[in-house]
């Protein structure tokens, strides 16, 4: 027997807007449905119509409907019935819907303008995308391809832009985006039946499976992302060990571990012989918040004993201040530390851990790293599109561009195996809205979003200024 409120009883009290009566814990929905009538641009609509037949988790209530019934335009065609939410209720109490199951006009084909640029990159952020067997077979002779952060995959097109794109989210199947392989060409990117740009895409080095002298591989310890190196700091994240972690986060480490320092040591070694990169990152996992700036000073101090190249730390906000004059005399260049989102009481329900660090903090160390970086850009920190109201983000990128830090943006992406792993991601339209509205808001301190490095900006929001030469390039 259930024990729960009827359909009827949920839809009136939507309208009654009842305070109490939505319990998210109670009502569980793990199905949606959705109708389709007839375009007059229906190569959309047939690859759609190919999917819901032959994967599993669509089913379609055809209502008599035949593929070769001669149909007007606008016409009712079927209903489909999806196994998961295609919606999603936002921060501004309006609706996400899933944006692969529209055939929205993003950006013009042939790319030849930023706008257009924009919403190209936007939807491939949001969007991901799939590769044919034959480019995939191609990219795997060679070396294997990169696994990338958020269950995607970093590819390159128009010879420079750099675009990190999900190939193993939910709803990734129905994305217009396809990587194909032409014997002549090599990769190619369409979007629909559109030819877009031709592609290539990151690959694993051949260390990250190597392992030192203690039997630790690599990867534990480092990794090369297009022209970075990443060295962790921490292992784990300290607040997942604390069950604090935050909710958006698809960390799967649990366990604690520190490897020892001559260990990350060898590694920085044998990439600075082996592999050629342009900076260093050295941040991922948060440490234990009265003692992660040590072994960050170890490491950074190190690297710069060893080479000239850069060194981006992203890490939690230290207490004391001090401690921003220690990371800049031990090698560190430019600074992220990520408040993800400016509203504090979202921030302490989605990120208990991380939340729970006072805005003060943030903002003492932010000045202090300004002191001696300069309203450059090089000190920065990460907005999360999705997490708060358009009203609080806007509002938080202001006060962080009037102290002199570069906002970055990022999209919230539905994460497998976390508490978001059935968000959906604000419409492309809406986050090319909010790219424009925070570039006119930097512009006004004389900054630009960040980060500036073109290959750190594969999975950010950004078009820094170089990108207008090369789509006047590419189009002429």
């Amino acid at each position: 027997e259930s024990t729960g409120n009827s359909l009827f009883e949920l839809h009136e009290s939507s309208f009654n807007s009842a305070p109490n009566f939505f319990n998210e814990n109670e009502i569980s929905i793990d199905y949606s449905f959705i109708f389709y009538k007839k375009l007059d641009t229906d190569h959309h609509y047939n690859f759609l119509h190919e999917v819901f037949e032959t994967n599993e988790n669509y089913q379609i209530l055809d209502d008599g409907y035949k593929v070769l019934d001669m149909i007007d335009s606008q016409a009712y065609l079927y209903r489909v019935i999806i196994n998961k939410a295609i919606s999603y209720i936002n921060p501004d109490s309006s609706l996400n819907v899933l944006e692969s199951l529209h055939n929205n006009n993003n950006f013009n084909i042939p790319i030849s303008t930023v706008d257009d640029l924009l919403g190209l990159k936007v939807s491939l952020i949001t969007q991901g995308v799939r590769i044919e067997r034959s480019a995939l077979e191609h990219i795997n002779k060679t070396k294997r391809i990169k696994d990338s952060t958020f269950n995607a995959i970093d590819i390159k097109l128009f010879d420079s832009l750099i675009v990190n794109s999900p190939i193993s989210v939910p709803f990734v199947e129905l994305t217009p985006f396809l990587i194909k392989y032409n014997p002549l060409t090599k990769l190619n990117l369409y979007f629909n039946e559109h030819f877009i740009s031709t592609v290539s895409v990151d690959t694993e080095d051949d260390l990250p499976e190597k392992t030192q002298n203690g039997n630790i591989p690599y990867r534990t310890v480092a990794f090369r992302t297009n022209d970075r190196v990443r060295v962790r700091h921490s292992s784990v994240c300290s607040f997942k060990l604390q069950n604090l972690s935050c909710e958006f986060c698809e960390s799967k480490h649990k366990k604690a571990y520190e490897v020892p320092l001559e260990d990350v040591y060898e590694v920085i070694d044998t990439y600075e012989e082996q592999v050629d990169f342009r900076h260093y990152l050295i941040g991922g996992a948060s440490g234990p918040e009265n003692h992660e700036h040590e072994r960050i000073i170890q490491i950074a101090s190190y690297i710069k004993s060893k080479s000239s190249k850069s060194i981006y730390l992203m890490s939690l906000p230290p207490k004391d201040k001090n401690i921003i004059d220690e990371y800049f005399k031990s090698g560190v260049t430019e600074v992220a530390f990520n408040l993800e989102t400016y509203d504090r009481d979202v921030a302490k329900k989605i990120m208990p851990g991380k939340g729970r660090i006072p805005m003060s903090q943030y903002i003492e160390a932010f000045k202090e790293s300004v002191k001696h970086l300069g309203n450059t850009g090089n000190v920065r920190t990460m907005f999360i599109l999705g997490l708060e109201s358009e009203t609080s983000l806007l509002t938080g990128i202001e006060h962080m561009a009037s102290i002199g830090v570069s906002p970055m943006l990022s999209a919230l992406r539905p994460m497998p195996n976390t508490k978001f792993n059935d968000v959906i991601t604000p419409s492309v339209q809406w986050i090319c809205d909010i790219y424009r509205k925070a570039k006119a808001i930097c512009e006004k301190y004389n900054l630009d979003l960040g980060p500036q490095c073109a290959a750190c900006q594969n999975n950010t929001i950004s078009l820094p200024k170089i990108y207008d030469e090369i789509i006047n390039n590419y189009s002429n």
